[in-house]
């Protein structure tokens, strides 16, 4: 059975509906070696970040019947509930036969899942939010999980016993990433702030932008420069340094972040299986990785030493992909066996 064929016989009508799909090809890139890239049916690269170079699935399927490419992709956003889970080199490619660790993973999230174009790795669909920022376990058995910002290849070749349709497992997940990526123990804090900030909104705004924390400005003014574009990080890294202004308020870190120009119709939508919201679930993760260092307003700004360095401790933000999580708030949300004997 061909690409196209498959596609059309197995891949989930949600998929098809959205238009997040691409071409890639393999290529080599200096200090990267054999990697898929991807492309617009025009021949221009396409980005992961860049939703204006994403093409419906019906031209992306008649871009790759003239030839030239390896194969098709979707790519995941913010803009959605999709998520990926890509394991790798957990299938032999002649038998098919599936590693022990990764059917027990594929068991666990119940939802669509199909071969990678190698034939020996496995990628599960399902919808759901990823519960914090780290994305990839490495080691023997490599595990990837995005939400966003990244194109899966998209086979059709689906995997038999696994439903044919994308399921809602945001449990499933939140147990997988606990497993995966469980939370350490919290430093031991000096001092943590907890007392309310006596400063009407105002003049807190006033002070935060008169401060000498730079990227707290272009947030604040509701510039994604800092986080190439990537609006959820940036999002996140504005509620971080609210957290440091409002010593961890979540109601003032939420009427304060309303008033910036990061402030979007998502802040209020619900994400998560819970009925949480986008902005709750930000504003928590966020009082979570904040190191309790509050700011303590002065009579006299003039010397400003204390506000200087706990403004500082901000600094450099926590982006994506090299967080600390040491103090990321994980619970287990449901029972399902566990892998993390075969992980280690």
């Amino acid at each position: 059975m061909d690409l196209i064929e498959s596609l059309y016989d197995h891949v989930p009508a949600l998929l098809y509906d959205r238009p997040n799909w691409v071409l890639w090809r393999w290529e080599e890139i200096p200090g990267r070696g054999r990697t898929k890239v991807p492309y617009r049916p025009s021949g221009e690269r396409a980005k992961a970040n860049d939703s204006t170079t994403w093409r419906p699935f019906h031209l992306i399927v008649r871009a790759y019947k003239r030839g030239l490419w390896d194969g098709v992709g979707f790519v995941v956003s913010d803009e959605d509930d999709l998520c990926g889970v890509d394991l790798d080199h957990c299938r032999d490619p002649q038998t098919g036969e599936i590693a022990e660790w990764t059917q027990t993973i594929i068991d666990a999230l119940d939802s669509y899942t199909e071969v990678s174009p190698s034939q020996t790795g496995i990628r599960i669909w399902i919808i759901a939010c990823k519960p914090g920022l780290r994305c990839v376990r490495t080691g023997a058995n490599r595990i990837e999980i995005y939400e966003r910002d990244r194109m899966f290849t998209v086979t059709g070749e689906h995997v038999p016993g696994t439903p044919r349709g994308i399921e809602h497992r945001q449990a499933n997940l939140a147990t997988l990433y606990h497993e995966l990526f469980p939370p350490q123990p919290k430093r031991e804090q000096t001092q943590r702030a907890t007392d309310p900030v006596e400063l009407d909104d105002q003049e807190l705004v006033r002070r935060m932008l008169a401060s000498r924390d730079a990227k707290l400005v272009r947030l604040w003014n509701g510039s994604l420069t800092d986080y190439n574009g990537n609006h959820s990080s940036a999002d996140l890294a504005l509620c971080i340094r609210l957290c440091f202004w409002t010593h961890g308020d979540p109601g003032r870190i939420d009427e304060l972040f309303r008033c910036s120009g990061l402030m979007r119709d998502k802040w209020d939508a619900v994400h998560y299986g819970n009925r949480e919201t986008y902005g709750t679930h930000t504003t928590s993760v966020a009082i979570g990785m904040w190191d309790g260092v509050g700011y303590e307003p002065h009579d006299d700004e003039d010397d400003g030493e204390q506000e200087q360095a706990q403004s500082r401790a901000l600094n450099p933000p926590r982006e994506r992909g090299s967080v600390d999580l040491n103090r990321e708030r994980l619970e287990p949300a449901v029972s399902v066996p566990s892998w993390r004997e075969g992980l280690a």
